[in-house]
Order: structure tokens, then C-alpha cells, then sequence
């Protein structure tokens, strides 16, 4: 989407001299242990719209999304009893082509154990502050692609410090991860924790994020400043 629309890919708001947000609402799930199902097999008589070209190319996406995955996307957690395993995340702006292509998968299989996708988070409000007088991503569509980049990482490093603190305390096993009790088990305690985490932010339609101050290149000669808190 066009830079400054209010849309979940960001819709930044800037005044010349002052600090300005760039919110997004991604969707992050993760790859479970479930394999495809055909779609003659979709539960409940659902009906798969389109012609078989159509079908074909959606269980070509499905397949990519479980298979290419970005290795920012990809990282090792320690569980207790279980060693470290390795976790694939599946990070998109909310209500893109991807993330429906995930939730139409889960609508056509919704009692599919393990599931082959995991949704941890379908709202997760990310926010990159940076200085409006080194920045403009409502007339620069490269910068507005550079934090909507910065803002998934930040979502990625959220779950990651989730998943890593105290396993007594958040209750999560590899099970749950790999989709053994379903696609949607952990979404609302991830949800919430997320929300734990959001500060009220000065933007129009997003009024609370997970904020980071986004890295200006513009300060460290093109080389880019680490993002942080």
C-alpha cells in the first residue's frame, strides 16, 4: 500500500520539526507440524471458490508459506524437558494477501491437529518513532518500506522474548508451538501479553503500539543506526 494510507501496512503521521509515528498491525504465526490437506478434504462441506487454476496457485502459496521462510523469520529457543528447537515465524502486515491466505487455510481446516500453521498474534501493533525532520515516509516510499522492514523485526524480537522467558509462567510447550492442539491455542495469552507491552502513541488510528525508535540512516552517514526501545 502507497505510503500514508490508513491501512495495517502504516499510516504515518508527521509534523515538519517534531517526532512522528509509523504504526503497523502485523500478523505472525508460526509453522506447525501439520502437513497440507487437499482441499476435497476441507471440513465442514466448505466450498472452495475459483476455478482449479485459482485452487492450484492458492496451495502454491500455502506450500510457499510453509517452506520459504525469511531466516530473520527463523530462531532457536531453549525449552525445559525439550532442548532447543527451532521456530519458524511467518510475519505479515495484517489483512495482506498472506495472512488471509493463512486464516482461509484455517477456516477451510479448523479442527486439523497438528495444525500447519499456528497463529500467535493477528494484531500485533508495532510502532517506529523517528524525527520528521530526517524522515518523511508519506513522500518517500523507500523509507516507508524500510520501517514497515524495522516494524517486523521488532514483532519477531517481541516473540522471541515472549517465548524465552519464564516457561512456568507462560505456560507454552513445543506442542503448542508445533500446532498439536490446534492453530489458534496460544493468540489470546500472546495477545495479551503484546498489550502488557503497548504505549499510547499520538496517531489517528492506531492508538497504542509496541513503539522502537526506528534507525535513521541519515544520522550514521548511510549506515544505518540500530533500532531500539
Amino acid at each position: 500500500a502507497p505510503a500514508g494510507v490508513p491501512v495495517g501496512g502504516g499510516a504515518p503521521e508527521t509534523t515538519p520539526g517534531r517526532v512522528g509515528y509509523f504504526p503497523v498491525v502485523l500478523f505472525v504465526a508460526a509453522v506447525g507440524d501439520g502437513k497440507l490437506r487437499e482441499l476435497s478434504e476441507a471440513d465442514g462441506g466448505v466450498e472452495v471458490a475459483g476455478t482449479e487454476i485459482q485452487q492450484l496457485k492458492l496451495k502454491e502459496r500455502w506450500k510457499m508459506l510453509m517452506e520459504k521462510v525469511p531466516k530473520e523469520q527463523v530462531f532457536c529457543i531453549d525449552m525445559p524437558g525439550e532442548g532447543r528447537i527451532e521456530l519458524k515465524l511467518r510475519v505479515f502486515i495484517s489483512n495482506s494477501d498472506d495472512s488471509r491466505a493463512i486464516e482461509q487455510y484455517l477456516k477451510l481446516f479448523p479442527d486439523q491437529k497438528p495444525a500447519p500453521f499456528v497463529v500467535l498474534c493477528d494484531c500485533l501493533a508495532v510502532a517506529a518513532v523517528f524525527d520528521t525532520s530526517h524522515m518523511d515516509p508519506t513522500t518517500d516510499s523507500s523509507v516507508a518500506d524500510r520501517l514497515r522492514k524495522q516494524s517486523k523485526s521488532r514483532g519477531v524480537k517481541f516473540i522471541r522474548e515472549y517465548l524465552n522467558t519464564d516457561f512456568s509462567t507462560n505456560g507454552i510447550t513445543k506442542p503448542l508451538l508445533r500446532g498439536h492442539e490446534g492453530a489458534y491455542v496460544l493468540q489470546d495469552r500472546i495477545t495479551e501479553a503484546a498489550k502488557r507491552q503497548f504505549t499510547t502513541i499520538d496517531h489517528q488510528f492506531v492508538v497504542s503500539a509496541i513503539v522502537f525508535r526506528a534507525a535513521d540512516r541519515t544520522l550514521a552517514g548511510g549506515g544505518g543506526v540500530a533500532a531500539s526501545e
